[in-house]
């Protein structure tokens, strides 16, 4: 079986994604929009394009039915490199899918679970496992909290590490139980709302060190402030590479994958926070979450020409 840098879990899904909606309709009424585009979503299936496309190995697991939306999905990653011989194709469900409602601010999911339902982590052999240098979580479920510990035992006794991606939490619970995960995960990358929610704290930065005692790497996005993390007990902010905001669809898992190949590649904090808000620039750019980021060799252009890092 190949080694992979990388091995991703989590949602592979299309994402329909609506703009120019100024207000929402009532009941039986009408609304036109602007624009309306398929691509593909989910915070799994953005990350591992946007690390094919800066060039690592990256597996991906996951389920999808066996619809359109499905082969679109299983497509687009083949195309980059995405290995998808862990990926299952369901019979009796369809692909999950994300309506995101999205304006040069924001943006709102209305989500089908579908496939999404049916992943099992205790399904991924040892063997599967074994096979990664680094093993990346997307879409924490807090009723299957203890799928993700067993996992992230498994992955310890191999001796590789996790970084791992919270998301929003449906329920708004918040459930504290995800502090116990976060004890065996050597990154965590919450957005700012996520860390705030999580942590119960008011500001950025209570939240940096209250999650901290939990995780030796925390690193909260925070949209047009950039991006915050600690550094010997200090806290650091990197600002976000200026551009166009067309749509933040997916700008997240994007950064998420600027950070990780930092990391795989052994960069500074500081650099590694510089190439994730530049590749979360390129996903901003554009409709969709990975359709802003170019081909492998465009993309390094763009990063040396623009002195990226350093």
């Amino acid at each position: 079986m190949k080694k992979y840098d990388v091995l991703v879990i989590g949602d592979i899904n299309p994402d329909i994604i609506i703009t120019g909606l100024k207000k929402y309709p009532g009941p039986g009424e009408e609304r036109l929009v602007d624009d309306l585009n398929i691509t593909p979503g989910g915070g799994a299936t953005i990350s591992s394009l946007a690390l094919a496309k800066l060039g690592l190995d990256i597996a991906i697991y996951g389920c999808i039915g066996k619809d359109l939306f499905s082969k679109m999905l299983l497509d687009s990653l083949v195309e980059v490199g995405v290995d998808i011989t862990n990926v299952s194709i369901l019979n009796d469900t369809k692909a999950g899918t994300s309506i995101v409602l999205s304006d040069e601010k924001d943006r709102s999911f209305i989500t089908y679970r579908g496939a999404l339902e049916k992943l099992d982590l205790y399904s991924i052999s040892d063997e599967v496992l074994g096979n990664c240098d680094f093993c990346f979580l997307h879409n924490y479920d807090h009723n299957k909290i203890d799928e993700y510990l067993d996992l992230a035992n498994r992955l310890k006794k191999l001796g590789k590490k996790i970084i791992f991606d919270v998301g929003y939490d449906e329920s708004e619970q918040w459930d504290p139980k995800v502090f116990e995960l976060l004890g065996k995960v050597d990154l965590f990358v919450p957005d700012e709302l996520e860390a705030l929610c999580f942590s119960g704290k008011n500001t950025i930065a209570e939240a940096l060190y209250q999650l901290s005692t939990f995780c030796p790497n925390v690193v909260v996005k925070a949209g047009k402030q950039g991006a915050y993390a600690l550094k010997d007990g200090n806290i650091i902010n990197v600002p976000c590479f200026p551009t166009t905001v067309v749509d933040s669809t997916g700008a997240g898992d994007s950064f998420d994958a600027g950070f990780i190949y930092g990391m795989v590649k052994g960069y500074s904090l500081e650099n590694s926070l510089k190439l994730a808000n530049f590749i979360g620039s390129l996903s901003v750019s554009a409709i969709g979450g990975s359709t802003g980021i170019p081909s492998t060799k465009e993309l390094w252009e763009k990063i040396e020409n623009l002195k990226v890092i350093e």
